[in-house]
Order: structure tokens, then C-alpha cells, then sequence
């Protein structure tokens, strides 16, 4: 792990010091890199669903740590210790909306070797939308009516109420 654009060998025969041979020229060795593309700013995801996480490396790496942060990379939280460095991780964002989130992802041989997304991105709350009835509707007393929601997140079960005085 020492990078350098002025790398060169030498071959020496142990049995005889003079003979040995040195490259021509000199060679690179480049550090392992780490670059985070999605998500890297602006991105809008919903709490409970699953997105991916995708990167970019050079270098000979076998693992990655991912975490994200809710305040803009002050602190983070993991989401892998460790899993494959094969360029993807798929995420079920955690119900913890923020409008300053980031992603990190390290080599988990060297914490030096990592990368953080360039901008925030947000994480939205559960939300559901009623559809119908939505107002303007006229039912007669034994009327059977559906009721029909949207809604984003993860949402196990939903109570329904109603009342008759505004």
C-alpha cells in the first residue's frame, strides 16, 4: 500500500551481487479507490422501501463497510459491516426521515480507502393519501362504500375512522 508513479525493480542473483537487472522505466502503483454513485445527491427515497446502493472501486479489495448519515456526515450508522465489494448493496431505508442524508462506503482493510456522496439526499416519512370517498360523495344509510388509500412506505395495517360531525 505505497503508491507511487516512480516505481521501479530490481532482480539480483543472490549467488552473484553484480548480476542483477533494473526496469527501464518507471512504473505506477495507484492507491485502491472507492466512488459512491447512488446514492450521491438529490435522490428522494421513502422510509421502509428497499433501494441499492451502487459504487465504483479500483484496486483489489474483497469487502465493504456502508453506513449512512442522518446529519449531512456529522455521525453515521451502519447499515454492513461487511459485505462483498461487487459494486451493489440493496438498503430498507429506516424510518428515520431527514432531508440530509449521505451514504459512506470503506474498505474494510484500509478506513483510509473510502468515499461519501457528494451531496445529501432525503429521506421522506410514511405517508398515505385517502382517494375516495374524498368529499362531494352522497351515501344512503346501509350503503355499502369502498374506501381506497395510496400510500408510500411500509405499512402493516391502517385504522379507519369516521364521523359524522366535521
Amino acid at each position: 500500500n505505497n503508491p507511487s508513479d516512480r516505481c521501479l525493480i530490481r532482480i539480483v542473483n543472490t549467488g552473484d551481487p553484480e548480476c542483477f537487472d533494473i526496469t527501464d522505466n518507471y512504473f505506477t502503483i495507484t492507491p485502491n479507490t472507492i466512488s459512491v454513485k447512488y446514492p450521491n445527491g438529490g435522490e428522494s427515497f421513502v422510509t421502509g422501501k428497499t433501494y441499492p446502493i451502487n459504487w465504483d472501486w479500483t484496486g483489489t479489495f474483497s469487502n465493504v463497510k456502508i453506513e449512512y448519515s442522518l446529519d449531512g456526515g456529522n455521525t453515521w450508522n451502519s447499515i454492513v459491516s461487511s459485505t462483498t465489494n461487487d459494486g451493489s448493496h440493496y438498503w430498507t431505508v429506516p424510518n428515520s426521515p431527514s432531508t440530509n442524508c449521505k451514504i459512506k462506503i470503506t474498505n474494510t482493510n484500509d478506513p483510509n480507502c473510502y468515499d461519501i456522496s457528494d451531496n445529501v439526499f432525503t429521506i421522506q416519512p410514511t405517508s398515505i393519501q385517502l382517494l375516495t370517498p374524498n368529499g362531494g360523495e352522497i351515501y344512503t344509510v346501509g350503503d355499502v362504500c369502498a374506501i381506497h388509500w395510496n400510500w408510500e412506505g411500509t405499512i402493516s395495517n391502517v385504522k379507519i375512522e369516521y364521523s359524522i360531525d366535521g
